[in-house]
């Protein structure tokens, strides 16, 4: 019955359009919500690819801008949606994002849950 539910879930979330366009780098699925993203979504895998992150494992992104910003959003696993290093985590990756991939635009990094709705990070 669990592995029913999950394969639903996974075929929701792979067959559905709605998170945008998606490139995938070493099981790093990187959705982009307009075409003119689609170079920054790619330059953000290959660096995701060569810092270790897209490391084989299922991992998945969106990648939005709003105005001159643009926005990360990240799939946060369960266990992982409380810890401690959560929210410093999501600020230092939008700096190294900022100076790495976005030729030093405002970047946000954002927790996400599967759908990529935005998680509340509570302070500690």
């Amino acid at each position: 019955m669990k592995k029913l539910i999950l394969l639903t879930i996974l075929l929701v979330f792979v067959g559905c359009s709605k998170y945008g366009d998606k490139l995938v780098f070493n099981n790093t699925e990187i959705y982009y919500t307009h075409k003119d993203l689609e170079n920054y979504a790619k330059k953000l895998g290959d660096y995701l690819v060569k810092t270790g992150f897209a490391d084989g494992k299922k991992k998945s992104l969106q990648l939005d801008m709003k105005k001159d910003v643009y926005i990360v959003k990240m799939v946060i696993a369960p266990e992982s949606q409380n810890a401690d290093w959560l929210k410093e985590g999501l600020i230092e990756f939008s700096k190294e994002l900022m100076q790495n991939v976005f030729d030093g635009k405002m970047v946000v990094a954002i927790a996400t849950d599967e759908n990529f709705k935005i998680l509340k990070i509570q302070d500690k």
